[in-house]
């Protein structure tokens, strides 16, 4: 039972963190105003896929740590939460947000080449996007490993 709830939690995790680690790396690819449109356009249709992986994750996680209470005595456990909730709250309110902007600049957009507001907002969220996908990382690491 509890292997399985594993494996649920773990393609769960992967389908809800994967738009953090995506993301910035399409996003940036885009080398002309279609493309950009479409890559917007791919993150909006899938923006409930990591909603439904969230959901999934907080229900396999509850039964998880019903299986095995002593988990919230581990460090690498309770970073793991950490960094997952500073993950959602990047996914589910700067995102979205991140998506608006880069949308409107390119509604107003003629051309096909990208605009320099484009590039301008590519440039203030290079951080923000780097962090979000350095958090996916370390919190992939520290659930295949478990280090502490």
């Amino acid at each position: 039972m509890y292997y399985i709830v594993h494996y649920i939690h773990v393609l769960a995790a992967v389908t809800s963190l994967g738009v953090a680690l995506i993301f910035p790396i399409m996003s940036r690819t885009a080398k002309t105003a279609t493309e950009a449109k479409q890559t917007i356009e791919l993150f909006q249709k899938l923006k409930y896929v990591p909603c439904g992986g969230s959901f999934i994750l907080i229900l396999t996680s509850a039964v998880l740590l019903m299986l095995e209470p002593k988990l919230l005595t581990q460090t690498w456990f309770v970073l793991s939460l950490l960094f997952y909730l500073l993950l959602q709250g990047y996914t589910a309110i700067r995102l979205p947000k991140i998506l608006k902007q880069r949308e409107l600049i390119l509604e107003a957009h003629t051309d096909e080449e990208l605009p320099v507001q484009y590039y301008d907002v590519l440039y203030k969220t290079r951080v923000q996007e780097l962090v979000s996908q350095l958090l996916v990382l370390l919190l992939i690491f520290l659930l295949v490993f478990k280090p502490w």
